[in-house]
């Protein structure tokens, strides 16, 4: 349905409405530069209703800077005036997540006030009924509606009010809208009345014409084509007479339907053209003109014209799938001039009608290949996108494997030096030992005789247990295994000839070991460990290469 430009407007924002409409847009702009900071967001509302029916980006802005203002100011009932008025313009554009959390946010904010502004507070119970509307949510904005009329109701009373209110009339439209997606069109069509009624005895001519032209839609949809004209018409002058472009652009449409409908072409083509003015004028670049166009490529088909329909279609699938930004709204500039030398050219195509079964096939065939195309596309669209996620998910396996490499090079290198640590303390205990022997001997010899043999025995155990470590040397050789598991089987299997002593040896120069730390491990010279160094490079086949005993014996057994 042709729907409320938001029930905020009920009564057009009070006086802030009225400053706005009584005042030219220059002169509000003069006042705010000489504003004080007590009304600087009065003035910026009322700019931004000024812009409201005339472009919905600069109602936005003077919002934003109106909330910015307060924001610094921490003004309550400003920051309600202006989530308000922010979730109007969220409302129009339409944005109705944006729009729900303004209103959500001024509701609170109202709620909180002693005393509560009735008014404000109905204003946007009447929104939050219209957003729940448009998003389905039918429970919900019956609920708000409701809420609406029984504050509207009580504030009347207050007032003693014999006159009525001008919030009945937007209130009873928006019912109508929820009652018409409830299918209840009977109900709807009583309350549009209703509310017709209200409208016209304030003269309120906004909600009147929302009024006129949700009932001339519901009358086409009816087919009651005699009853809906005149409500659409009517509704048109309201909107010229207040300058409503926006709402003019939603009766040209509805005209648009009725005459499609009623097989007046030339007439359904005239209002598609000032319905795109209008759209344009207020800079509602978005899904309306695809619907207006995908009404356009209908229209050239019954006519005939299957070269102007495709191209009206292809028009209404642009604008569909995306809003305009600079380059597009050049291209509408384009379109526009192209329709209007289609309208200029109209003539022309009549003396054309003798080729008409002729271009009927060339245009089929050029459908059915532009179908093709679109169809390839979508299928090699499909198949990218599917090339993508599988190299997305290659991607994130490597980063995974990567990670579980890292992870366990880690462990490697804790346990490596777990084993390092062993062997140096197994080092650190035979210097002691040595030490301990040495010291013992030194003084033994200031001993009595049975003190010495004593000791005697003591340095042999002590040098007995330096030299036989084979207990400490199995604990290790576990160890080393846990840590490379493989390393002592592929030295067997590749070298079988390699004594203990020289897989023992190979497994201290794989921790990386100096000569001199396996010298004190094993009880071994130096010079010997460079003797059963070379021996293993001879084995390994090392004798005449570059490469290092302890960088080959690394690779083994990663």
């Amino acid at each position: 349905m042709a729907r409320t430009i938001s029930a905020i407007a009920l009564a057009l924002l009070a006086t802030l409405s009225a400053i706005a409409q009584t005042q030219p847009i220059d002169s509000l702009k003069n006042e705010l530069i000489i504003s004080t900071a007590s009304n600087r967001v009065t003035i910026l509302l009322a700019i931004s209703q000024y812009f409201i029916n005339v472009n919905l980006d600069s109602a936005n802005v003077y919002a934003e800077k109106a909330l910015q203002f307060a924001t610094d100011t921490k003004a309550d009932q400003d920051l309600a005036r202006i989530y308000t008025q922010l979730g109007r313009v969220n409302f129009i554009t339409p944005s109705y997540d944006d729009a729900l959390d303004f209103f959500l946010k001024a509701e609170h904010l109202y709620k909180q006030q002693d005393p509560i502004n009735k008014n404000e507070l109905l204003r946007v119970y009447s929104n939050l009924g219209a957003i729940y509307e448009r998003q389905d949510e039918l429970d919900k904005s019956l609920h708000y509606y409701e809420l609406s009329l029984s504050l509207l109701d009580e504030d009347d009373r207050d007032k003693h009010a014999t006159a009525p209110s001008a919030l009945h009339a937007p209130i009873y439209n928006n019912l109508g809208n929820t009652l018409i997606k409830m299918k209840d069109t009977v109900k709807a069509i009583v309350y549009y009345k209703k509310g017709l009624q209200y409208a016209l005895e304030i003269k309120d001519y906004l909600h009147g014409a929302n009024l006129l032209n949700n009932l001339g839609k519901v009358m086409i949809e009816k087919k009651k084509m005699t009853e809906g004209y005149p409500y659409l018409k009517q509704g048109e002058r309201f909107r010229a007479m207040i300058h409503d472009d926006r709402g003019l652009a939603s009766s040209y449409r509805n005209l648009v339907i009725y005459f499609i409908a009623v097989n007046n072409l030339d007439s359904a083509k005239y209002y598609i053209y000032q319905t795109t003015k209008a759209l344009r004028k207020v800079g509602d670049l978005t899904d309306k003109f695809g619907e207006i166009y995908m009404l356009l490529s209908d229209i050239y088909s019954q006519e005939g014209k299957y070269d102007s329909a495709l191209y009206a279609f292809k028009l209404h699938v642009q604008y569909k799938d995306s809003v305009f930004n600079g380059p597009k709204f050049r291209e509408l500039a384009r379109v526009e001039a192209r329709y209007e030398m289609l309208h200029k050219n109209q003539e022309e195509q009549v003396k054309q009608k003798s080729r008409e079964f002729k271009t009927i096939i060339a245009i089929s065939i050029l459908i059915s290949g532009i179908i093709i195309l679109l169809l390839l596309y979508a299928i090699q669209k499909v198949r990218s996108k599917n090339q993508r996620l599988q190299y997305e998910q290659l991607k994130l396996r490597e980063e995974k494997l990567v990670s579980d490499q890292t992870a366990l090079q880690l462990e490697l290198e804790y346990k490596q030096k777990d084993l390092t640590a062993q062997m140096l303390f197994l080092l650190k205990k035979d210097e002691f030992i040595h030490k301990v022997i040495h010291r013992l001997e030194t003084v033994k010899k200031d001993l009595p005789s049975e003190v010495q043999s004593k000791l005697l025995r003591i340095t042999k155990e002590l040098g007995a247990i330096s030299k036989h470590n084979d207990t400490s040397w199995q604990e290790f050789e576990l160890r080393f295994k846990e840590v490379h598991k493989d390393f002592y089987d592929t030295l067997e299997a590749s070298y079988p000839e390699l004594t203990p002593k020289e897989r023992r040896l190979c497994a201290l120069l794989k921790l990386n070991m100096t000569t001199k730390e396996i010298s004190s491990i094993t009880h071994q010279s130096t010079r010997s460990l460079e003797v059963a160094r070379t021996r293993l490079r001879k084995k390994f086949n090392l004798t005449n290469s570059e490469v290092g005993l302890v960088d080959f014996l690394s690779k083994i057994s990663k």
